[in-house]
């Protein structure tokens, strides 16, 4: 009788050249080359945590810079691996959780600006939206208007305004 392991790399080894399934922890982010560009990077308040996490939204993955007292590691999960994504609201802050299509794969940060956190949301919304082919976004758009396009489209998302069957295009 043999049974399987999820196996996490050890987190000094860089990350994968291929985008692997589910969650990696690594030492460095996800190569930017192959439409993997960055498009959001936010930093928790430092109030909140003396050495702050950060968030890493790119075109094909999303990761979370963990940095605690002389070490710092990467979280990272691809976008098509997500499920849901969850806005935490706090008093002061806010937060996100992002919730794998397998529920042991899980990505949280806290401590975010309430407006930022809310756009981080909304751009990964929108990559799911594209990760879906809901919405058609050209190859060669720039990184900062194909943010803004896939904010946009997943603001309007959760706004109930896009229509489960309607494609949305960018002009």
């Amino acid at each position: 009788m043999s049974s399987s392991v999820l196996s996490i790399p050890d987190r000094k080894q860089p990350y994968p050249a291929q985008i692997q399934s589910g969650k990696v922890e690594s030492s460095t982010l996800p190569s930017q080359k192959g439409y993997n560009r960055e498009l959001l990077k936010l930093k928790a308040h430092w109030i909140t945590d003396i050495f702050p996490d950060e968030l890493v939204v790119q075109e094909k993955t999303i990761s979370i810079i963990r940095n605690q007292f002389l070490v710092s590691f990467i979280e990272t999960m691809p976008v098509r691996d997500i499920g849901r994504v969850v806005y935490i609201d706090t008093p002061f802050f806010a937060g996100i959780q992002i919730i794998g299509k397998n529920t042991a794969h899980q990505l949280q940060i806290k401590g975010l600006n309430k407006r930022l956190a809310m756009d981080a949301r909304e751009l990964i919304e929108g990559l799911l939206l594209e990760e879906a082919g809901t919405i058609d976004m050209p190859d060669w758009i720039g990184s900062k208007d194909h943010g803004a396009a896939l904010q946009r489209a997943g603001k309007d998302m959760l706004n109930g305004l896009l229509m489960q069957n309607k494609h949305y295009r960018h002009e």
